[in-house]
């Protein structure tokens, strides 16, 4: 059984030889380097851990994450974002939302034959690149990680002050994520792809949700749902990467059309028993 095959098999709640092992989320060159026998991860870098991946008998990949250079993920995140953040307040947050294309202009301006031959073209560059091991690729879904382009506080705050203004970014976000997932509902079908897509968002801190149930019941689960319609109704089967203590926001997760998660993070309070 190829670790294709058996991942497959797994996805599909069928019987597998053994678990299967997941690749794709160790992003440090010192390890890479030595589970692959290269020498110098930085010539290829995504070469090199899809070869260490494949010397670890991993059997599937949702995400590849590489580090950009030798000095990723030392020191402070959350601080990186934002000294790096053009946004100087969220006025300026709300002045960009209000530039943004309409939903009506996103739909307008879609090329839906590219984006379909381009995705068509990536999923079968990448399952070359992974061989006997299943890749799996993303599907549209409205971004709530804003905070790593306009800041924690800049993003958080505007929600908060100005929630007229800002359900149009997520408005728009919505439209542009369906557009996507309308491409993935005729491609995956028609050329025979794996019916089944990975993605998620950082909602979640070791609390529960960033912001309220009823902030996110406002601007974020109606244009999750709204986005993923298309691939429920092709049977294309969604699993959600989710971080820290989704336990709250579970439910309303489910009702969009989530059908599986990954990631849970039982020091962060999720109980798998419940």
């Amino acid at each position: 059984m190829t670790g294709r095959e058996r991942a497959l098999r797994a996805l599909n709640f069928e019987p597998v030889d053994r678990v299967p092992m997941l690749a794709g989320f160790a992003p440090h060159p010192e390890f890479l380097i030595a589970a692959s026998g290269e020498a110098d991860f930085w010539d290829h870098p995504a070469e090199t851990a899809v070869r260490a991946y494949r010397r670890l008998e991993c059997d599937m990949c949702p995400q590849l994450v590489l580090p950009n250079s030798r000095d990723d993920f030392r020191g402070d995140v959350r601080g990186a974002w934002e000294s790096r953040h053009a946004y100087a307040s969220p006025e300026e947050v709300v002045r960009y939302v209000a530039a943004l294309p309409t939903p009506e202009q996103c739909r307008r301006d879609y090329d839906y034959e590219k984006a379909y031959a381009d995705y068509v073209a990536r999923m079968r560059a990448n399952q070359e690149l992974w061989g006997d091991m299943l890749w799996l690729d993303g599907y549209g879904q409205p971004g709530f990680m804003q905070y790593s382009t306009f800041g924690y506080e800049n993003f958080f705050v505007a929600l908060a002050q100005y929630p007229d203004d800002m359900e149009k970014l997520f408005a728009r976000e919505g439209e542009s994520a369906r557009l996507i997932n309308e491409v993935l509902a005729r491609a995956i079908p028609e050329n025979d792809l794996p019916p089944f897509v990975y993605g998620g968002q950082d909602i979640c801190g070791e609390r529960g949700p960033m912001v309220s149930r009823e902030m996110l019941g406002r601007f974020y689960f109606p244009y999750l749902r709204y986005a993923l319609e298309p691939l429920n109704e092709a049977g294309i089967r969604k699993v959600w990467h989710c971080d820290g203590n989704v336990m709250p926001i579970l439910e309303p997760l489910l009702e969009a059309g989530v059908d599986g998660f990954q990631g849970f993070q039982t020091e962060c309070g999720v109980d798998l028993a419940t």
